[in-house]
C-alpha cells in the first residue's frame, strides 16, 4: 500500500470525512476488495455466491472498542440480525465477534451478558434452520443454482476473538460459559504466547471448535514469544497437538488460519500423517487477501472458509489487509 494511501485511512479515523474519503481518493477498489459491505444484509449474496463456488464463510463484523451500552447493543443487534440472514442463504451460521464489541471494556460481566444474549439468538437460529432447512434450500437452489448440501454438513458456530491479549483469560470463561448455555462456541488460539499450549490442551478437553492463528503480539508482558521462528515453530507444534489422537477422539474441530505457505505445508503434512479425512478441519483465510492461495487450497479438497469482515469502521481492517495480502 502506498504511503499516500496510508494517510487517507488514518483520515478515515474522523467520521464526518469517512464516507467522502472511502469512496474517492482512488481507495474504493482498495475498501471493497477487503471489506466488502457495511451491513449483514449487503453481504449475504456475497456468502451465498462463495458457497456456490465450494467456499464456507463467517461473518465478522467490524466496529470500534465499544465502551458505551447503546453501542455495544447497536454491534449486538449487528451480529443478531446477520445470524438470521446466514439463516435465511442455508449458510452455516457462523459469525466472529470481538470481546470488547460484547463489552469486555466494560467489564467481564458486561461481556457476559451480552455474549448471552448473542447465544440466546444463535440458538434460536439454529432450531428455525431444523424447522424450515428445506425450505431454504429450494430457495438457495433457485437463486444461485447450488445446493448447499454439496458443502457437507454444516457446522454452526460462533467464533470468540480477542483483541486485546491481555484478556485471554476472561475470553476463555466466556467461550466456557457459551458452551454450557448451549451455543457452539470456538475460541482463538494465538501461537505467538507462551501459554498457547496449556489453552489448547484444556479447548481439546472440552470438545471446543479451535482456531489457530500465529498472532502477531510481540510484547513479552503479555507472555509472547519476540522470535518469529518460535511462533513458527509454536505453531506446527500446535497444529500437531489439535490434529492428535486425543483430538480426533474429542471430535475436535480445528480450524487453521493462517496465511504463510511453509506453515500451511507443514499443517498438510500433520494432517496426512495423522490421516484426517478432508471436511473435519479447515483453513481459513481473510476474505479477498491471498485469493489465489485460497483457489489453491480448494482445488486440493481442503475445506477454506472465508472471514468476510462488514461493517462502517473499515479504515483499519483494510490498512492490515493490505499488509497480510503483500506479504
Amino acid at each position: 500500500m502506498a504511503l499516500w494511501q496510508k494517510g487517507i485511512l488514518k483520515m478515515a479515523s474522523v467520521g464526518v470525512l469517512r464516507d467522502s474519503i472511502g469512496d474517492s481518493f482512488g481507495l474504493k477498489d482498495l475498501r471493497k476488495k477487503y471489506v466488502p459491505a457495511e451491513t449483514s444484509e449487503d453481504v449475504i449474496e456475497i456468502v451465498v455466491d462463495l458457497a456456490s463456488r465450494g467456499y464456507r464463510s463467517s461473518l465478522h463484523h467490524l466496529c470500534d472498542d465499544l465502551e458505551s451500552s447503546k453501542a455495544i447493543g447497536e454491534s449486538r443487534t449487528e451480529i443478531q440480525t446477520a445470524m438470521g440472514e446466514l439463516n435465511s442463504g442455508a449458510m452455516d451460521i457462523c459469525l466472529a465477534f470481538g470481546m470488547r464489541q460484547a463489552g469486555f471494556s466494560l467489564s467481564q460481566a458486561a461481556a457476559k451478558r451480552n455474549a448471552v444474549l448473542m447465544a440466546d439468538r444463535f440458538i434460536q437460529e439454529m432450531k428455525a434452520e431444523i424447522d424450515h432447512y428445506e425450505t431454504r434450500r429450494q430457495l438457495c437452489i433457485k437463486v444461485k443454482g447450488f445446493d448447499p448440501e454439496d458443502l457437507g454438513p454444516r457446522r454452526h458456530f460462533m467464533m470468540i476473538d480477542i483483541e486485546d491479549l491481555s484478556h485471554v483469560q476472561g475470553a476463555l470463561e466466556v467461550q466456557r460459559g457459551l458452551n454450557r448455555h448451549g451455543a457452539p462456541t470456538g475460541i482463538t488460539v494465538y501461537a505467538c504466547l507462551e501459554r498457547a499450549r496449556a489453552d489448547a490442551m484444556l479447548l481439546i478437553a472440552s470438545r471446543s471448535v479451535i482456531r489457530l492463528t500465529p498472532g502477531e503480539c510481540k510484547d513479552p508482558k503479555l507472555g509472547a514469544m519476540t522470535s518469529q521462528d518460535d511462533v513458527d515453530s509454536n505453531f506446527l507444534g500446535l497444529a500437531g497437538l489439535l490434529l492428535c489422537d486425543e483430538a480426533k477422539i474429542n471430535n475436535i474441530y480445528p480450524i487453521f488460519s493462517v496465511l504463510d505457505e511453509e506453515l500451511i505445508e507443514g499443517v498438510e503434512s500433520i494432517l496426512l500423517q495423522e490421516e484426517w479425512e478432508k471436511g473435519s478441519y479447515e483453513f481459513e483465510l481473510p476474505y479477498g487477501v491471498k485469493t489465489d492461495l485460497a483457489s489453491r487450497l480448494l482445488d486440493k479438497g481442503h475445506r477454506v472458509r472465508l472471514r468476510i469482515p462488514f461493517g462502517n469502521m473499515w479504515w483499519p481492517y483494510v490498512e492490515k489487509a493490505a499488509v497480510w495480502d503483500a506479504s
